[in-house]
């Protein structure tokens, strides 16, 4: 019986160790894939209209919110964030912009990876196939490719808030702050801070907020008034909302032919509403991360425009579940939801015949994320009979 329990525990190492090479090389393959693919148009665009604002900074010239910003200065795109934040873009006028690319991308990938194998470094599926691999799979995914190919603030923005939340220093909250100060959506994490009784947390990250706007005051004090009595409350200053990268909930009501703010404001509140009571429910647990990725997904949602690349909170909130998650089927259903976001589906639907086929696909992100809070909802309220490793990784350092 030794013998027979010693060869099977042999024959499964062997199956282990092929399965974990197998994924290795074609995780590499995908990495050279990816290398090949990224410089395509229209990459880094989003990176390019940030240098542009940096040197508009400097220069004076052309009017960060002019109409013509984009023919202007080559990118094609207006400018459409808080002056502070063209500010902050000046260092990257130091450097051409394909070494901006490099240093960027780099630094993303690192950052995902440093987050993965920390938070899922334990888990079975990562010990079978690789950290490389499920890395990969995770750069892969619709948001974080979208991200890394425009050279987008996604993933510097989803862990940043994640480390502001989860820090043992509060001070950590000034991250969010600043990205508040940048992109506004992060502001519902100093609503969440406020109804946790988080208030050192709290106070870092709305005075970094405060901050770093008035400084932009200072600085720029005709274009943050353009900016915030103007364009700031207008959600079409960056393109049609029912174009199909536009994975808010707004969004879909547009595809949907509904166009009614009223409507819109109340499903709006009702979302964020429940996910702020979600995120208290989740603090009380103990559970920083489970709470900050609750909020991250809410603002999604509730925002007026949510392009793809802003989902990159689903990696964070698809590590938490797996974590969670108990049953070998519930695993799978993960992992499809994993392979159902690395489908381009919003983009292929735009291109077919206008159905309700169509429609659904080109609002699948949204699916995915609505899914994923209403998971951590029902994640919550059940009952827990063991805590397992890859859960005690999910909480803060």
């Amino acid at each position: 019986m030794a013998r027979f329990n010693a060869a099977l525990t042999e024959a499964l190492t062997r199956r282990r160790s092929a399965l974990f090479w197998c994924c290795t090389v074609a995780a590499l393959g995908a990495c050279a894939v990816l290398v090949w693919r990224m410089p395509w148009p229209p990459a880094p665009l989003d990176l390019g209209v940030y240098r542009a604002a940096g040197v508009a900074v400097l220069e004076g010239q052309p009017a960060l919110y002019s109409p013509d910003f984009g023919v202007q200065t080559g990118t094609a795109l207006p400018f459409t964030y808080p002056p502070i934040a063209a500010v902050l873009a000046v260092p990257l006028t130091l450097l051409p912009l394909a070494a901006d690319y490099v240093i960027w991308t780099a630094a993303g990938i690192a950052l995902l990876v440093g987050y993965l194998a920390r938070h899922a470094g334990r888990f079975d599926v990562v010990q079978a196939t690789g950290l490389v691999f499920i890395s990969v799979i995770c750069i892969w995914t619709l948001p974080v490719s979208d991200t890394l190919s425009l050279g987008q603030l996604g993933i510097f923005l989803t862990l940043g808030c994640i480390v502001g939340c989860t820090s043992r220093h509060p001070g950590a909250a000034m991250i969010i702050g600043l990205f508040a100060a940048l992109k506004l959506t992060p502001l519902l994490f100093i609503v969440y801070f406020a109804i946790t009784r988080q208030w050192s947390r709290l106070g870092w990250a709305l005075g970094t907020f405060a901050g770093l706007t008035a400084f932009g005051f200072v600085l720029m004090p005709g274009e943050s008034v353009a900016y915030f009595a103007d364009l700031a409350s207008s959600a079409d200053r960056v393109g049609d909302p029912a174009f199909y990268a536009n994975q808010s909930i707004a969004g879909a009501m547009e595809r949907l032919g509904v166009s009614s703010q009223p409507l819109w404001i109340a499903v709006a509140g009702v979302v964020t509403g429940a996910g702020l009571w979600l995120a208290w429910r989740w603090f009380r647990q103990g559970s920083l991360v489970a709470a900050a990725v609750v909020v991250g997904l809410t603002t999604v949602l509730v925002s007026p425009v949510s392009w793809q690349h802003h989902a990159v909170w689903i990696v964070p909130a698809i590590v938490f579940v797996y974590a969670r998650v108990e049953t070998a089927w519930a695993k799978v259903v993960v992992g499809l939801t994993v392979a159902f976001t690395i489908l381009r589906l919003p983009i292929w639907a735009a291109s077919w015949p206008a159905s309700a086929w169509a429609t659904l696909l080109s609002d699948s992100l949204t699916i995915v994320v609505a899914g994923l809070l209403g998971t951590m909802w029902v994640l919550e309220r059940r009952p827990r009979t063991h805590v397992t490793a890859e859960f005690a990784a999910n909480q803060p350092a």
